[in-house]
């Protein structure tokens, strides 16, 4: 047992160094990986094509994994970018996929599949049926989100789901093109050719209709490529035009291209279409070489930020938060099997797990930092791991310098866990690396304002979870848990809400200050700001409890897990009342798992009425003295 937490340890680093390594390319098959690596600007910001498939697939079917069978159900290709190219590059392949989530019995009677018990279904299936879908889609969208039915809310996610697929299938060009290679290099001189047919036609001569008629058609494909892409792919030719100077296939194919001027990228990319279509025969060699050259053209071109998107890549397939989830199961499991068997060495293993995780978890945060060029917490999803990460390095703390009993290392992995699995969640919302409000545009106030309330909030979390803990043990008569544990629990708890009511307030002040700055007015019983004058007001009412002795130990306790529904509303139930100018993030599957929480902790503050006293009470009185 010496050595456990040393072994623990390195098994776990060695995982997440095998985790980290970047995965080579295949022996042989196309390269998929380093196809997602290639940057694109999407949401404001450059972006790999892996994120655009891994948020893209989860929008349209509720999930990021993908698997590509032939016709004896053997796996042909698997994995979101494998579907992204089929996408982009061979639509009419990618529309016989059942990849469009279809839940509501409804909805699916739109197409006539309301028997099939089945909740995915192509492009194929559905698009007969896409202009009644529309029609009905539009409709409901001209009605207040909390005044839609079940079936109105399906729907309208159903046509977001169609428009998804049919934006991707116009992001590199029109749908179902062969030898676009071909097309893009003949259209200059087509373009040549129709001009002396234009002269004739307008001067009411005979002129060649063929050539015309192709023009006009070939014009239009580019002209819906132009006006429904999904994302730019094109890089500007100058590199200091930056992010704005990108632009999308079909306006630098009729702009430039048209004209007789070549554009590498274009080029590139028609190549790259071109070589996709010649998998099956070649095994993808024509397609990794396309993909290679353009990646070393993007490397010579000068571009700064396009090492960002083959970094975001691998933070992708790394998934440090995803990883760190698993860290803090173990961590949790092993501080159990300290309080089993009472050993000190898995106390230390527990730890060292934890400190493990805080790495990984820093590192997480470091790269989406790097990448975004913003602090931490932009938006909800960013705010849940800020969350579990503050709450890690206090547990880390408490463990080593106060309580050395597992229990803030419990604290830290519950929370920590749960946190991450609310990030989870929330990132089905789309790019989890875009700010959602524009006032939010300030990275001095997402530095000041935002961190310091959501350090609040970390303390409000870290005291009723570890009064969640104290009830645990209460109930479970743990032999360490005796009237000095419990006093230490304590003392850790009170610490952890006054630093919480500094935070808190001085992030509320800071917020009222930015307020003013940006909207004219310090204070305006914005329901966020309700929110977040109930977590100062609540955690006062404790400390001022305890101070003038109307609760003591178990109400100190038992106001403490009523803070985590405090801030619970103030962090996500103000987002769902769809008023006021803090509403965003707003999630309506997030609703019962919120009344959920609240009503588990209510259970549990009326359980802790009746917590066992100590396993070890206080001594008996000294018996009475002889008599004379």
């Amino acid at each position: 047992m010496r050595y456990l937490p040393i072994l623990i340890t390195l098994l776990a680093a060695v995982f997440l160094i095998w985790k980290a390594l970047p995965p080579g390319a295949p022996s042989e098959g196309p390269d998929f990986r380093a196809f997602g690596s290639l940057p694109v600007v999407s949401g404001g910001r450059i972006k790999p094509l892996d994120t655009v498939a891994r948020y893209a697939l989860l929008e349209t079917s509720g999930r990021t994994r993908f698997e590509i069978r032939d016709e004896n159900g053997e796996v042909v290709r698997s994995g979101h970018n494998a579907w992204l190219a089929e996408v982009l590059f061979a639509s009419r392949d990618a529309g016989t996929r059942p990849v469009i989530l279809v839940e509501n019995e409804e909805v699916k009677a739109l197409f006539d599949r309301q028997a099939d018990p089945e909740k995915r279904f192509s492009m194929t299936d559905i698009g007969p049926f896409s202009d009644e879908i529309e029609r009905l889609a539009r409709a409901a969208f001209n009605k207040p989100m909390d005044h839609r039915n079940v079936f109105e809310r399906q729907l309208t996610a159903l046509y977001q789901r169609i428009t998804v697929i049919g934006q991707l299938y116009h992001a590199i060009q029109p749908p179902g093109l062969r030898d676009y290679t071909e097309l893009v290099r003949g259209l200059p001189p087509l373009v040549e050719s129709a001009v002396p047919e234009t002269i004739r036609m307008q001067a009411g001569e005979q002129h060649n209709t063929a050539i015309l008629a192709r023009l006009a058609d070939i014009l239009h494909a580019f002209r819906e490529v132009q006006r429904l892409h999904s994302f730019y792919a094109i890089p500007p030719r100058d590199p200091d035009e930056g992010l704005y100077g990108w632009s999308d296939i079909g306006s630098v194919i009729l702009d430039e291209v048209a004209r007789g001027q070549a554009h590498p990228a274009v080029d590139a990319w028609t190549r790259i279409a071109d070589a996709y279509r010649i998998i099956p025969v070649d095994n993808g060699a024509a397609f990794n070489a396309e993909v290679d050259a353009y990646r070393q053209w993007l490397a010579t071109s000068g571009h700064q930020r396009l090492r960002h998107a083959k970094v975001e890549a691998w933070f992708n397939s790394l998934s440090p938060f995803y990883v760190s989830m698993q860290l803090y199961v173990l961590a949790f499991l092993v501080v159990l099997a300290f309080w089993v068997v009472g050993h000190t060495s898995l106390r230390d293993a527990a730890f060292r797990l934890l400190v493990l995780t805080f790495v990984v978890h820093t590192l997480g945060l470091a790269i989406r930092i790097w990448l975004s060029g913003r602090p931490p917490v932009t938006n909800l999803y960013s705010s849940a791991i800020f969350v579990g990460w503050g709450v890690l390095a206090l547990c880390l703390l408490l463990e080593r310098g106060f309580l050395k009993n597992g229990i803030a290392s419990a604290a830290a992995a519950i929370t920590g866990f749960s946190s991450l699995l609310v990030a989870h969640h929330l990132s089905f919302g789309g790019d989890t690396l875009e700010v959602k409000m524009a006032v939010l545009d300030s990275n001095f106030w997402l530095a000041t304002h935002v961190i310091v309330v959501t350090l609040g909030y970390c303390a409000c979390f870290l005291a009723g979870f570890l009064a969640i803990v104290w009830l645990a043990l209460g109930y479970a008569r743990a032999r360490f848990f005796d009237a000095a544990a419990r006093k230490a629990l304590l003392g850790a708890v009170y610490g952890v809400l006054c630093f919480g009511l500094l935070f808190s307030f001085t992030g509320t002040v800071l917020g009222g200050i930015w307020a003013d700055q940006s909207w004219g007015r310090f204070w305006g019983w914005d329901p966020k700001e309700n929110g977040a004058l109930l977590i100062v007001l609540w955690i006062a009412m404790i400390l001022h409890a305890r101070w003038g002795g109307l609760i003591k130990e178990k109400g100190i306790m038992v106001m403490a897990m009523g803070a985590n529904i405090i801030t619970a509303w103030s962090w996500f139930g103000t987002n769902m009342l769809g008023i006021g100018l803090h509403s965003y993030g707003f999630m309506d599957e997030a609703f019962l798992p919120l009344v959920g929480f609240c009503v588990f902790h209510l259970v549990l503050m009326v359980l802790a009425r009746w917590m066992p006293p100590p396993r070890n009470g206080p001594p008996p009185p000294p018996p009475p003295p002889p008599p004379p």
